[in-house]
């Protein structure tokens, strides 16, 4: 149960700040996920990173319990996922996919949202309420 109350509190942590910076810093994103898309080595180091994220998650927090732990662990899965995602798929599919999340309509809606969901973990994992 510490580490599900650690995961909520890094997971609050990290949605409140991305949430923050897709409202505040938008056309900055805009640019940098367009950027990303470029260059396959970039593309490639980050599906590294966040497969290596992913691992960490998953291996350490396995727990499919209802609750606070099978969010958890389902967030772990999805971060393995995406690195994997970032590793396998063609270049091509991925800059489709950039492309599509890049407009700047989609940063507010997913910034209220990422903030919504930093608030239920810091909530949780600090056990505020």
């Amino acid at each position: 149960m510490e580490l599900t109350l650690f995961l909520a509190q890094l997971f609050g942590l990290y949605f409140i700040i991305m949430g923050s910076a897709l409202l505040i810093k938008r056309k900055t994103l805009v640019f940098v996920i367009n950027d990303l898309f470029k260059y396959s080595g970039f593309v490639f180091f980050t599906g590294i990173i966040i497969l290596i994220m992913g691992l960490l998650l998953v291996l350490s927090h396995n727990v499919w319990e209802p609750g606070l732990a099978w969010i958890i662990t389902l967030l772990a899965w999805v971060t393995l996922v995406k690195g994997m995602l970032y590793i396998f798929l063609p270049q091509a599919v991925l800059a489709k996919i950039g492309k599509r999340f890049s407009k700047n309509g989609w940063y507010p809606l997913a910034g209220i949202i990422a903030i919504a969901m930093g608030i239920y973990f810091i909530s949780q994992g600090f056990d505020l309420f």
